[in-house]
């Protein structure tokens, strides 16, 4: 940065320069510098990208002009943030063990009610798909939406979803009470800001173990279990269905599982599950698991045009 006219006066050298961080550096710094600021929020959750912050820094002489700018930005963007859906939409994915539920947990963000985790996402994604998707609209989805992820452990799924194809099978009390206590359900029935958050975890057990076994040939019953979740939400006073068509005048999806609630800002709820075999349960599966989804809801959002 060159003196002032007026630091010339009192510099030895009349050519002093300040020497800052380069410009690649900025984009890190500023969203660091934010994060910090603002209890770890990103500025991707107030619609603020990578790609904004390098556009930005194209255009400043300094960093603190583009720190300026970001905040300009933020201030014009403020009424958008609060234009809210009445839709939600979750992400249900089933876990056998502690090791594929870590790899899920990477990608959201627990003690904020498991909302996607956009920078641990955004990291998967490889120099293609940061050139090619549309990650503006992408990100748009993921707020407007307010899209969670939500590993379920299959030992709290697996004596309730027994003998799938009986429509008539009676759930035990005790995996019933069980299941209500799941994060999951927390969740989606509006009781996770009066729970006492803990982690969630898988330890080995006989339970644990059995509920591995029988998952193993439940992802190529999705359909099934789809069908047996929504009854046990009705079960415990929800308002669920399964195979649910979500239209609107640009495109449409199909809930696994819809929630229909009253007296809520967000009271449509889709459920999308990702019922997938453990070994198809690593990074980039979730990754691409999660680009279907924000593609599919940004085109029913009307945010892209369907291809």
């Amino acid at each position: 940065m060159e003196a002032t006219s007026r630091n010339k006066r009192i510099l030895l050298k009349d050519d002093f320069t300040i020497d800052g961080p380069a410009k690649e550096e900025w984009p890190s710094i500023i969203e660091e510098t934010f994060s910090f600021h603002n209890s770890d929020n990103s500025l991707a959750d107030f619609s603020i990208l990578e790609s904004d912050l390098i556009s930005i820094g194209k255009n400043c002489n300094t960093i603190g002009a583009a720190i300026e700018e970001v905040g300009n930005i933020l201030s014009r963007n403020i009424d958008d943030i609060d234009n809210l859906s009445e839709y939600q939409v979750v992400l249900m994915w089933p876990v056998a063990d502690n090791l594929r539920m870590q790899k899920v947990l990477q990608f959201s963000k627990p003690r904020e009610g498991y909302k996607l985790n956009w920078e641990a996402w955004y990291r998967e994604l490889n120099d293609e798909d940061r050139m090619q998707l549309p990650l503006k609209e992408f990100n748009k989805t993921r707020l407007y939406f307010d899209v969670r992820i939500i590993p379920v452990k299959v030992a709290d799924l697996h004596k309730l979803c027994l003998n799938l194809e009986d429509d008539n099978f009676r759930f035990p009390v005790s995996s019933l009470n069980r299941f209500m206590a799941t994060h999951f359900y927390l969740l989606i029935s509006d009781n996770w800001n009066t729970y006492n958050y803990n982690p969630v975890r898988d330890r080995e057990s006989q339970r644990s173990i059995n509920a591995r076994e029988w998952y193993q040939g439940i992802p190529e019953k999705s359909v099934a279990l789809g069908r047996r979740l929504s009854k046990i939400l009705k079960e415990c006073g929800l308002n669920a269905s399964y195979e649910e068509d979500i239209s609107s005048g640009y495109s449409s999806v199909r809930a696994d599982i819809y929630v229909k609630k009253e007296g809520m800002q967000k009271n449509k709820l889709i459920i999308e599950m990702k019922v997938f075999s453990s070994e198809n349960t690593k990074p980039s599966s979730i990754k691409d698991a999660i680009k279907v989804t924000l593609r599919r809801h940004a085109q029913l959002a009307g945010f892209l045009q369907r291809q």
